[in-house]
């Protein structure tokens, strides 16, 4: 008998992490006195967590090839 599991998500995937984002989003938008429907914070907090993420990526590629090329 096996079991079988999933493998975890990222947490930039993570829809609990989005709805929490998109909720808070869509609150602070609230007390600046605009409404923000939660479809379109779900949409911004998304494309700001691939950013995110996609920026932690590149700023690690980069690290690791500056630590590769001699010290000038």
């Amino acid at each position: 008998m096996s079991i079988q599991t999933q493998d975890p998500k990222p947490f930039h995937r993570s829809l609990t992490m989005r709805a929490a984002a998109a909720m808070a989003l869509a609150y602070v938008a609230g007390k600046f006195g605009q409404s923000l429907p939660y479809e379109n914070a779900e949409v911004i907090v998304g494309a700001a967590a691939d950013l995110i993420f996609a920026l932690g990526a590149f700023g690690v590629g980069l690290g690791r090839a500056r630590a590769r090329s001699p010290l000038a």
